[in-house]
């Protein structure tokens, strides 16, 4: 059985953004460790930028590197206009991921969407033990 990871989409850490809905992961991945879910970081930061930043918080996250080819191919990469001055940045974006599908995706990552992801990671892992409750109850 395939357990189910959680695929995040960050902009790069050096922006304040960035780091604000970092902290937020941050608080939630405990609760993430304790089921055993794997939480994954694409950001388009160099590889040992990532690795020093993972040195620092010294958490379980799993920062990955992917180039502006990938956010462009899946569609994470958007123009921004503000006042006439075009801009590139990556929108955040939350995604569970189980049997290599995307079970439930969010471009909102704040508490109420990690603790629904957290709820339905809950039913994605346990779903087969509740089955053979349940049957075992009747």
């Amino acid at each position: 059985m395939e357990n189910p990871s959680i695929q995040i989409i960050l902009d790069s850490f050096k922006k304040e953004k960035t780091l604000v809905l970092h902290d937020k992961i941050l608080q939630w991945n405990e609760c993430f460790d304790l089921i055993h879910v794997p939480l994954f970081i694409f950001s388009p930061d160099s590889q040992t930028f990532l690795q020093s930043f993972q040195s620092q918080y010294k958490s379980s996250l799993h920062y990955i590197h992917k180039d502006k080819n990938y956010f462009t191919e899946n569609d994470y990469l958007k123009v921004k206009y503000i006042y006439g001055k075009s801009y590139r940045i990556i929108y955040p974006e939350i995604q569970l991921i189980y049997l290599d599908e995307i079970q439930f995706s969010s471009k909102r990552i704040n508490n109420k969407t990690l603790r629904e992801i957290f709820l339905k990671c809950m039913d994605t892992k346990y779903e087969k033990f509740k089955k053979n409750i349940e049957i075992l109850l009747t």
